[in-house]
């Protein structure tokens, strides 16, 4: 019973964060600042795996050996958000290689320089965000996962 509590702060704990990221205009920011918006295929995968975990996790209670199955799925699907993460980051950096290399630089110009320094930006901004949400969702993926692994180490004991 406390393992679906645990499970249950850790999803409210996840939505109160995103609430408030929302309100704060994150995904606005987010719309502007990834390109890719493999941001957004992250959370994506976030969002709907935990809801999944949370569904294992009331049900392994009563049948923890058919859930067992699941188990290298959903730490693929962890693994898959940070890989995510890293794509994004290769891909911000290759955006901000693109901008520096793509046309000659005339260092004398300040206007162009700061053009080229303003596309340049959008380029790390893909990177550092996508970082950010890849391991942020990973983390708390996995701490949800752990939390299910202990209900299925412990089926038969009363919490």
């Amino acid at each position: 019973m406390f393992t679906l509590l645990r499970w249950w702060f850790i999803f409210c704990l996840s939505a109160l964060g995103l609430g408030i990221a929302t309100f704060l205009g994150a995904p606005a920011y987010l719309l502007k600042a990834d390109v890719s918006h493999l941001s957004f295929v992250i959370l994506g995968i976030f969002a709907l795996g935990s809801i999944w975990i949370g569904q294992l996790t009331y049900r392994a209670r009563h049948m923890s050996q058919t859930f067992r199955r699941h188990l290298p799925l959903c730490w693929y699907l962890a693994e898959v958000q940070m890989g995510l993460g890293m794509i994004g980051t290769l891909v911000g950096f290759l955006v901000l290689l693109g901008q520096a290399l793509g046309q000659p630089i005339n260092t004398a110009d300040t206007a162009a320089m700061t053009q080229l320094i303003a596309k340049m930006g959008i380029g790390f901004s893909t990177a550092a965000v996508t970082t950010l949400v890849g391991l942020s969702a990973s983390l708390i993926f996995k701490l949800q996962l752990i939390n299910l692994e202990y209900q299925l180490r412990e089926p038969f004991e009363e919490e």
